[in-house]
């Protein structure tokens, strides 16, 4: 049992380390200018012995075009406890507003938002 509680562990650590290198080489990498085609805000209930119950996730849909392909994408905008904040948070983001994005020079499809600037880990209270 401890060898699979360990498997598991590195198998998550090595997920999280791809995860991470895909974001800083699309962060890092060539800019592309986006339009944002919609906001998303999901209500997401916690274990029952977390705190706060819920979460509010907002996405911001966006679509971008690099080499003559266009490719539509969604992006973390902020995490927060409050449904007033999220929709606030979305509100940002209104249908339209343009954006820019950094991506993945070798994956353009993986993209995130650099303009406005959005920090990594964006809870909002």
């Amino acid at each position: 049992m401890n060898l699979l509680k360990w498997t598991i562990c590195l198998i998550m650590v090595v997920a999280f380390a791809k995860m991470y290198s895909m974001e800083s080489k699309s962060r890092n990498g060539p800019r592309a200018e986006a339009v944002v085609e919609s906001t998303e805000v999901v209500k997401e209930l916690a274990p029952r012995n977390s705190s706060p119950r819920v979460r509010y996730t907002v996405y911001a849909h966006y679509v971008y075009e690099v080499g003559g392909r266009e490719y539509r994408s969604r992006y973390v905008v902020a995490i927060t406890a409050s449904e007033p904040r999220a929709n606030r948070e979305a509100a940002e983001f209104p249908t339209g507003r343009p954006i820019t994005v950094g991506y993945n020079p070798k994956k353009p499809a993986y993209s995130v938002i650099v303009e406005p600037e959005i920090p990594r880990f964006h809870l909002v209270h």
